[in-house]
């Protein structure tokens, strides 16, 4: 998953370089982001789907009410690590979006100057 979280950050970059006139490297960017961001989606519907189901959990005796007060606390750095790639991901978002919408703009001008 890391390296395709990479893969599509070089693609973006590469995008962005030659100004979105390269049909490869937008597909590239947009083949990548589509990669990385339906596991993300998935965990995301798993995860609200647990918290609904298993709600509120009781964690060293007391329940908790809170999404964010139902997880334990970090413990090992792999932990960290994830929320780290995780907090790439959702950065990936914007630029996912930046890059559709600059495709359409550069397929309109070149549609109207044919």
């Amino acid at each position: 998953m890391k390296i395709v979280l990479l893969c599509y950050w070089a693609a973006y970059a590469l995008a962005v370089r030659r100004r979105f006139q390269s049909r490869v490297a937008n597909r590239l960017a947009l083949g990548a982001g589509a990669i990385v961001l339906l596991p993300w989606l998935l965990w995301l519907c798993l995860e609200v789907y647990d918290m609904c189901n298993d709600w509120p959990m009781t964690i060293r005796g007391k329940p908790n009410w809170s999404w964010y007060h139902n997880h334990p606390v970090w413990e090992s750095v792999a932990n960290v690590l994830a929320y780290i790639v995780l907090a790439f991901q959702v950065l990936m978002l914007p630029s996912l979006v930046h890059l559709i919408i600059r495709m359409r703009q550069v397929a309109r001008a070149s549609r109207s100057s044919t």
